[in-house]
């Protein structure tokens, strides 16, 4: 990738990554320098150029400067004459623009320790799946429900939930069981809290004389949520949402 830096009002290149990085570490250019590559439309940041996140705000950009005959020329730049094409030692490269600039190398550090959270984090839950008195079927649910994001609501990630094949949907999506059972499923599942409130709710219904519909409407759910109530349960402890 051949890179052009714009300093001191004057357009000089092109370099490679490698030569960058030397002159960056060596203090010859700045990270706030502007910079331009093909198949940019404007000049950017070198540290934004180079995925290196900011330390100053943003200079303004000034557009690529074009000869009579096509295409982008700068002059040559005397400061670059000796920098190395290839083969320069990485290590000592990392190190130079790392003491130079300590946000770069605390940036890396701090994404690769968020990395590595979310992965045992993960492995934890898959352990602690694998470990619950339930039988394989619920495993299976509660393995699908993590895998397509329910873990964090059952309505987020729909389109996960739309990968999934038709039988693994309606696993996940459909108890019988709770269907025809209702709140006494619930009850049976050791959903106490859920159960209560939907007792109460039937209550409330019958004393204001509601049309059977609603009635319908608490077993559906009882069929379509079960699944998920029962996995925020065993997984995550919640009784309730």
């Amino acid at each position: 990738m051949n890179i052009y830096i714009h300093k001191n009002d004057q357009q000089i290149g092109p370099y490679s990554e490698t030569q960058i990085a030397e002159a960056v570490s060596s203090g010859q250019i700045s990270l706030e320098d502007l910079a331009w590559k093909e198949g940019l439309t404007e000049w950017v940041r070198l540290g934004e150029l180079m995925k290196i996140p900011p330390t100053r705000p943003q200079l303004p950009k000034i557009p690529p400067v074009e000869h009579a005959g096509g295409g982008n020329t700068f002059p040559s730049h005397p400061s670059f004459n000796n920098a190395k094409a290839s083969g320069a030692d990485w290590a000592s490269v990392v190190a130079g623009v790392a003491s130079k600039h300590p946000e770069v190398l605390n940036y890396t550090l701090s994404s690769e320790e968020d990395h590595i959270k979310a992965v045992e984090a993960k492995n934890q839950v898959r352990r602690d799946i694998d470990s619950l008195d339930v039988s394989l079927k619920w495993k299976e649910r509660f393995r699908l429900i993590e895998q397509i994001g329910w873990d964090n609501g059952m309505f987020k990630n729909y389109w996960n939930f739309r990968s999934l094949s038709f039988s693994q949907r309606l696993t996940l999506a459909f108890n019988i069981w709770a269907f025809l059972f209702g709140i006494f499923y619930y009850f049976a599942k050791g959903l106490w809290l859920k159960g209560i409130f939907l007792v109460g709710i039937a209550v409330i219904l019958t004393n204001l004389d509601a049309p059977p519909v609603f009635g319908f409407l608490i077993v559906g759910y009882c069929g379509g949520f079960a699944n998920y109530d029962f996995y925020l349960l065993k997984v995550q402890g919640k009784q309730l949402y």
